[in-house]
């Protein structure tokens, strides 16, 4: 903490094998998951360097708290996946993103990524509940009301009214969203009537 307050402040650095200090001109962005203010208070994190580096702070909530982003990342992993395995991109069927929405991620995006890598290279054609680690599976979340969500068609449910929610209830780009056929999508709205 030291070496990185005094380069911060002097603006220089003296490189590996050098005795010359060089100045440099840099933006510096850094990321924790720990409460730095409680940090300093306990003596374990320098307070000086905390302000130094406390300049913009952006908070960004877990993901557990915007859940909304999961199936969009998820896409993004896949795509990102095939393109370094040169292969084409798979489907995640709305199931396995019902079980991905369901579950709390205290690893956060690493752990959603890590999730979608495994399953890309088990899955077959397109990627389902089948291809996602027990843990993921085994373990739902309380829904906002705090019950323990009944069953995958549950999950996919509540997964579907968000997406619909989310497109102010336009139900072709809900479909798209969704990777099913809007005669699929509105079979599945009168089901979910009649539970």
């Amino acid at each position: 903490q030291v070496k990185l307050l005094r380069a911060l402040q002097e603006r220089e650095v003296t490189p590996v094998g050098s005795s010359q200090a060089e100045s440099f001109d840099a933006r510096i962005v850094s990321a924790t998951n720990r409460d730095l203010e409680s940090e300093v208070a306990a003596g374990k994190f320098r307070e000086d360097l905390f302000y130094r580096l406390n300049v913009v702070e952006i908070r960004i909530p877990p993901l557990r708290e915007r859940r909304g982003d999961i199936p969009l990342l998820a896409k993004h992993f896949v795509g990102g996946i095939a393109r370094e395995l040169k292969t084409p991109p798979k489907e995640i069927g709305p199931e396995a993103i019902a079980v991905l929405l369901a579950y709390d991620w205290p690893g956060n995006v690493r752990e959603l990524e890590n999730t979608i890598e495994r399953a890309f290279v088990l899955s077959g054609e397109a990627i389902t509940v089948n291809d996602l680690p027990d843990k993921i599976t085994s373990r739902g979340v309380s829904t906002p009301d705090g019950r323990k969500p009944d069953s995958l068609e549950e999950r996919e449910r509540e997964y579907v009214y968000e997406v619909l929610e989310a497109v102010s209830n336009d139900k072709v780009e809900a479909a798209k969203i969704l990777g099913i056929d809007l005669s699929t999508l509105y079979r599945k709205l009168k089901r979910y009537e009649e539970i």
